[in-house]
């Protein structure tokens, strides 16, 4: 059996895909054309969508020109076209999750009644974070970040007095996040394209974090924080 040609492995990781695509669409959605299913698919990125469609492009050429006497397809794309489009099929099959991409460690939960100090050593060095979660009084997750604490410092400095640090708790903190101080519960499953698409805005303002717990419930142990900075780490987990 004759080794594929470059053009001949591009064109099954491209069909791989749009079969993938269309399976996973809503009955109205898999009658679209491919850059159509491609924009409506919530299987993959921004940046991920522009070169795929591309690809579509290049896939028309490659079926569309005519083929030698053995009918074998004449026009032939580079290896690093077929590759990337190969690695794209594979993680839209199987998708990797932010828990299994990202070096993660049961994070510390801070409560309503801990100190404000208890942030401030999350904060410093050489920890160094900007959030930490919070298990509230009625059993749900917050998040106290450092723009909090630089609103709830500004409301409550006196030039006098100054800020008694020591007699503050969290629970103080708290009202003076923004929408976007907010942390989302996840599972352990949750997958790295849906993350980038909950920290894009593309569904609403971004959260500051996304908390995973086992099956994503809030009365289960944290066993791990995703935030912003973790953005970079994501994409690389797709390849990007």
């Amino acid at each position: 059996m004759s080794e594929l040609t470059n053009a001949e492995r591009f064109i099954d990781a491209f069909n791989r895909i749009e079969r993938i695509l269309r399976s996973r669409a809503s009955e109205k959605a898999r009658r679209l054309t491919f850059p159509e299913l491609v924009n409506e698919s919530k299987s993959v990125t921004t940046p991920e969508k522009t070169k795929l469609r591309d690809m579509g492009v290049l896939r028309n050429a490659i079926v569309h020109n005519p083929r030698d006497v053995d009918g074998e397809l004449i026009a032939d794309p580079r290896l690093s076209a077929v590759e990337w489009l190969e690695n794209r099929a594979d993680l839209i099959e199987n998708p990797p999750t932010v828990f299994g991409s990202l070096r993660m460690s049961s994070p510390k939960v801070l409560t309503e009644d801990d100190g404000i100090e208890a942030f401030l050593t999350e904060v410093g060095l050489p920890l160094n974070y900007s959030q930490s979660p919070v298990r509230l009084d009625k059993g749900e997750f917050g998040l106290v970040t450092t723009n909090s604490l630089a609103r709830w410092v500004a409301a409550n400095y006196d030039p006098n007095d100054g800020l008694l640090l020591e007699k503050s708790k969290i629970s103080e903190i708290i009202p003076f996040g923004e929408e976007g101080d907010r942390v989302v519960v996840k599972s352990r499953n949750f997958k790295v394209v849906d993350a980038i698409r909950l920290f894009s805005g593309e569904n609403g303002v971004a959260p500051g974090a996304i908390l995973l717990t086992q099956d994503g419930k809030s009365d289960q142990t944290p066993i791990g924080l995703c935030v912003e900075a973790d953005i970079p780490a994501l994409y690389r987990a797709l390849g990007l």
